[in-house]
């Protein structure tokens, strides 16, 4: 599930993906029926419509976008509900908490819990939603060499230790979960557990700056140990930390 157009594709210039972005984060009408999720597109949370776009065609826009909520809702209930596929993640690119894309993913969440099993939203055994988009390529492949590897010896139990704000407490504007719920959803893809203690794998996850060295001394006591680890870095966008 994609918020906005894609640059550079059929012609749309940088400028349109730009006012797509923000005009389909404007708050929408709240709807759960599949057929009224299709037809509100447009239709704002005090019930009126929006107005003409500049810079993309907003009606091309809304056929693309009801053709993927189909083709989904088609997976959902044709593939997944009757076992014919194993596993299935939805990405949700650039989610919000508000906009047009939050009726779907509400009916998503729904669907999981009514027809698949699901508890919140989610069945980590079957199907799961969650902000992400370019990472699932790889989450699905660690699931499969998890189970090739794994075998019936059990998941594969993560731990989670935060260098700075716990993850529940970091919401990011174009996600509509905080860091620590999707870092969950992302242990559930890979067909993980997540335990307090005594895991196979400890996630040091770096929210804070200030941290880095307390997160390095974490991260060679782990390999003192022969603990395997995972860093996610929150703080240094790519860059060299510090040492």
């Amino acid at each position: 599930m994609r918020l906005a157009t894609t640059s550079f594709t059929e012609g749309l210039t940088y400028d349109a993906y730009v006012e797509s972005r923000n005009f389909m984060g404007q708050p929408r009408q709240a709807y759960t029926a599949f057929s009224d999720i299709l037809n509100g597109y447009n239709t704002s949370d005090t019930d009126t419509q929006y107005g003409d776009t500049t810079e993309f065609n907003k009606e091309q826009y809304y056929n693309a976008r009801q053709h993927k909520f189909k083709t989904n809702y088609y997976v959902l209930d044709q593939l997944a509900r009757r076992g014919y596929i194993d596993f299935l993640a939805v990405g949700v690119d650039d989610a919000k908490t508000e906009g047009v894309q939050i009726n779907e993913i509400r009916f998503v969440e729904n669907f999981i819990n009514r027809s698949l099993g699901g508890r919140g939203g989610q069945n980590p055994n079957l199907a799961i939603i969650l902000p992400d988009a370019d990472g699932l390529g790889h989450s699905l492949v660690a699931r499969m060499a998890n189970h090739l590897n794994r075998g019936k010896k059990g998941r594969t139990k993560f731990a989670l230790q935060y260098y700075g704000p716990h993850g529940s407490t970091i919401i990011n504007p174009y996600e509509y979960m905080s860091v620590h719920d999707n870092i969950l959803r992302h242990i559930d893809i890979v067909g993980g557990q997540f335990v307090t203690n005594s895991p196979d794998i400890e996630i040091i996850a770096i929210t804070d700056v200030t941290q880095v060295s307390s997160a390095m001394a974490g991260i060679e006591a782990n390999g003192a140990g022969n603990r395997a680890t995972v860093v996610i870095d929150f703080v240094a966008q790519g860059q060299p930390m510090p040492q």
